[in-house]
């Protein structure tokens, strides 16, 4: 789901990233899409998060954050060159360590 909405809106978000300092209301638009990425990854990862400590449950979303912000992508996807396949299968294997029950 992810990748696939990057596949789509990825390039555009990159260059309103880009743009933000620039014009302040992107900046706005940015900061609402940050917000919007982080519960994203709030509810999708919740089963994950749920069970942690509250120091380490803020760590943790930081982490998945990160993992699937479009920064990663794109370096995976633009600048490694990699498939929209290859990306996908980069992010589980980044996620798994994550995202496994222990």
């Amino acid at each position: 789901q992810l990748v696939a909405h990057y596949e789509i809106m990825g390039d555009r978000v990159l260059r309103m990233l880009a743009e933000e300092f620039r014009l302040p209301a992107l900046s706005e638009i940015v900061d609402i899409g940050r917000k919007q990425h982080q519960e994203w990854c709030r509810a999708v990862f919740a089963p994950k998060l749920s069970s942690l400590p509250s120091a380490q449950r803020k760590i943790r979303l930081a982490q998945y954050v990160a993992i699937c912000d479009i920064y990663t992508w794109k370096i995976l996807r633009r600048d490694s060159g990699l498939s929209s396949k290859s990306t996908e299968k980069a992010l589980i294997e980044m996620l798994d360590n994550l995202t496994r029950d222990n």
